[in-house]
């Protein structure tokens, strides 16, 4: 009679070989397969009224290239839509400066506390700024 390992228990090593195997290169590909997003920051102080306009300091934090905002207004005493300088490709870890315009006929924005609003794809920033 020969000794050997019985059938079931051969497959049950092969088996066991073929899911580690498995696991492994799933664990390696992943890195690879991640996904990326564009997520929106402002810093501290980034968002102020400079005459009659409110500018706000936008940094992209995330890993890819932020190509537009998906929110993008400012509400308060006055309602704006829409950057005067729109975002426009903005690489990762890069920053620049959106405009708001305040539609009053007078030289500045109306005095009062505002919030601008501002959304990617990978997140959603409520700014206050005060205008004196």
């Amino acid at each position: 009679m020969k000794k050997g390992i019985t059938p079931i228990i051969s497959i049950i090593v092969l088996l066991l070989i073929t899911v580690a195997l498995a696991g492994v290169a799933w664990v390696y590909l992943s890195g690879f397969l991640g996904t990326t997003t564009a997520t929106v920051t402002v810093p501290p102080n980034g968002a102020f009224c400079a005459g009659d306009d409110i500018k706000v300091v936008v940094t992209n934090t995330g890993t890819s290239t932020l190509a537009t905002l998906v929110i993008e207004e400012v509400s308060g005493p006055e309602t704006m839509t829409g950057a005067d300088t729109p975002l426009s490709n903005l690489a990762p870890k890069a920053s620049t400066t959106l405009t708001f315009s305040c539609p009053a006929v007078a030289a500045s924005c109306l005095p009062g506390a505002y919030t601008v609003h501002l959304g990617s794809s990978g997140s959603v920033q409520n700014i206050p700024v005060t205008c004196p």
